[in-house]
């Protein structure tokens, strides 16, 4: 692969579509209706939106614009992160009553 940014964006949005099918697929299985699940669920929603938007702009030729969902879809992963960093249900509660 070359360092033109034709080939970049190509290699991108291969990798974007894949990332996409993925969570997708993750966003289409069935969990039991516990909080956790219901919470990483919303998540994994979320970032399927924010991927789905991501592409269209880059598609458009704004990517630019793109990069402040890339910004959205971080603090989304940050935010997941935290809360299932070793498994505190105080946190999942927090998150349905404040976020949902």
């Amino acid at each position: 692969m070359s360092d033109k940014p034709e080939s970049l964006t190509a290699a991108g949005l291969g990798f974007l579509r894949e990332l996409i099918t993925t969570v997708r697929r993750f966003c289409d299985q069935t969990y039991t209706p516990e909080l956790e699940n219901l919470v990483v669920h919303f998540h994994a929603t979320r970032a399927l939106g924010l991927l789905r938007g991501i592409e269209c702009l880059v598609v458009s030729g704004l990517p630019r614009e793109a990069m402040v969902l890339c910004r959205s879809l971080l603090n989304l992963v940050i935010n997941l992160a935290w809360l299932t960093a070793g498994y505190h249900p105080s946190r999942m509660e927090w998150f349905a009553d404040c976020e949902i």
